[in-house]
């Protein structure tokens, strides 16, 4: 027989497991983690690549598709730089940054083939290009290096990108 001790016990662990699945996605060589507080997204995003990569992107993007646009945020390696950009993209074409950047870079670090970029973003901004990510709604995850002109021109995704449908409230903190 099932005790309320237990009972609780067990209710609390299924709600921690359903909450760490929600906020974490792991994809092969590639891992996002995310968790809201006080209305600001914070994200890490762990890539191992391997020997040295230059001029190559990942991204995150929050929307239902590129047809109806979708909100992006911008990982790219330029030239063995680190940028990390706010972008906005509609239809089938290369991402535009927006007139207002809402991502703040936490650190960056790229150690024995894996590389390591903390970022956040609020929740709501005031920026007609972003997407609300109050409540549940897709987030597409390029979880892959992909190619990019020395100049910063990103070529189509390797792969397609992984839909995810994020609900927020299961990753406050």
């Amino acid at each position: 027989m099932l005790s309320i001790s237990n009972f609780f016990i067990v209710l609390t662990l299924a709600a921690v497991t359903v909450s760490a699945k929600q906020c974490a996605l792991n994809y092969g060589n590639y891992e996002a983690v995310f968790n809201a507080v006080n209305g600001t997204v914070y994200f890490r995003v762990s890539i191992q690549m391997g020997a040295s990569v230059n001029n190559a992107w990942t991204a995150i993007g929050f929307g239902q598709s590129m047809n109806s646009g979708l909100d992006v945020i911008m990982i790219r390696i330029l030239n063995g730089r680190i940028v990390v950009t706010d972008e906005y993209v509609r239809g089938y074409t290369r991402p535009v940054a927006d007139r207002m950047n809402n991502v703040q870079i936490g650190s960056v670090n790229y150690s024995n083939g894996i590389l390591v970029i903390s970022f956040s973003r609020p929740i709501h901004t005031f920026d007609p290009m972003d997407h609300s990510l109050f409540g549940c709604t897709p987030w597409q995850f390029v979880a892959s290096l992909s190619r990019m002109s020395p100049q910063g021109s990103v070529f189509h995704h390797d792969r397609t990108p992984r839909r995810e449908l994020i609900c927020l409230q299961q990753c406050t903190n």
